[in-house]
């Protein structure tokens, strides 16, 4: 939280805002979805080669 007036300075601003979103829909929305199907993945073993 100390680089924010560097960070302002010398990236502009389309690009904070891409990084930005890009950083609250990976942490708030692929991540719990990642984690939810692996964790099914491995409560519920499926043996693809029997199936």
């Amino acid at each position: 939280f100390t680089h924010w007036t560097e960070l302002s300075i010398y990236v502009v601003l389309p690009q904070r805002l891409l990084f930005f979103t890009g950083l609250a829909l990976l942490t708030f929305i692929i991540n719990p979805i990642w984690t939810h199907k692996k964790t099914m993945q491995l409560l519920n073993p499926v043996d693809w080669n029997f199936s």
